[in-house]
């Protein structure tokens, strides 16, 4: 991900902006990890919030390989036999930078 930032300030990564739809790559990006996750003895769940994320304008790629590095890393480093959860905010106000 730092060498992807990297070259997005060179001007080296082409980002593209769409419509992304935060609850579906979340799903995505845990059901493709989840298998890993039982090889390390590690549960992994996703905790869908009351209300779900807003529809969003971002890099979706770039966007799933970030989630994908979080709950990557948080399966690495949590020991055998524990859980490792991912949650959206409750709060919707949260997912804005005011």
């Amino acid at each position: 991900m730092v060498l992807a930032l990297a070259m997005a300030k060179e001007g080296g990564l082409r980002r593209r902006r769409e419509t992304c739809d935060g609850a579906a790559l979340s799903d995505e990006t845990v059901a493709r990890l989840q298998i890993w996750a039982r090889q390390r003895g590690v549960q992994l769940r996703h905790e869908p919030g009351p209300v779900p994320p807003p529809l969003f304008e971002a890099d979706s790629a770039l966007l799933q390989h970030a989630l994908e590095n979080l709950i990557s890393n948080a399966i690495k480093f949590t020991p055998r036999g524990g859980r490792s959860s991912f949650a959206w905010p409750p709060n919707p106000m949260s997912w804005f930078f005011p």
